[in-house]
């Protein structure tokens, strides 16, 4: 590093593989990866994919986990990597990034979902038969949940 010079590190994989193998998402980790030195406050796509990797990873996490990712990578997806009106690639790329097609989604990759689909002006149909299927399975397994609770009682 020269004098009067910043070296913008990419810190992100390597922080969320710490927690990764730590196996929990704290609130001062949301706190870390919210504040890393960087010239500008877009991700990189090597940020992009260990966030990814993180809430795939289906974590126990704090509150804030869930916003934080959902607004980082969906701010990135609509103005930096897709647009408002995505092509059919990047809608696929999007359902890929959330686990695919039959993926049970993490309360934050649903965040991420419906974060996307609200600023959206036009949604490829593919896209919006993902979403339906992920509410889909999530209403399902919250009435087997409920109906599993009921028996024990």
């Amino acid at each position: 590093m020269t004098s009067g010079t910043l070296v913008s590190l990419d810190l992100a994989p390597q922080i969320c593989a710490a927690i990764a193998r730590r196996g929990q998402i704290l609130p001062d980790d949301v706190g870390i990866l919210s504040h890393l030195p960087k010239p500008d406050s877009a991700l990189t796509e090597s940020e992009v994919e260990a966030l990814g990797a993180l809430a795939r990873a289906r974590l126990p996490a704090c509150p804030d986990w869930g916003k934080f990712f959902a607004d980082k990578v969906g701010a990135w997806y609509l103005d930096g990597f897709a647009s408002r009106a995505p092509s059919l690639d990047q809608a696929r790329w999007l359902i890929d990034y959330l686990g695919g097609e039959g993926s049970d989604l993490t309360t934050a990759q649903f965040r991420l979902l419906m974060q996307v689909l609200e600023n959206l002006e036009s949604c490829p149909d593919e896209l919006l038969a993902f979403a339906r299927a992920c509410l889909v399975r999530a209403m399902g397994a919250e009435i087997e949940s409920r109906r599993a609770r009921v028996g024990k009682a």
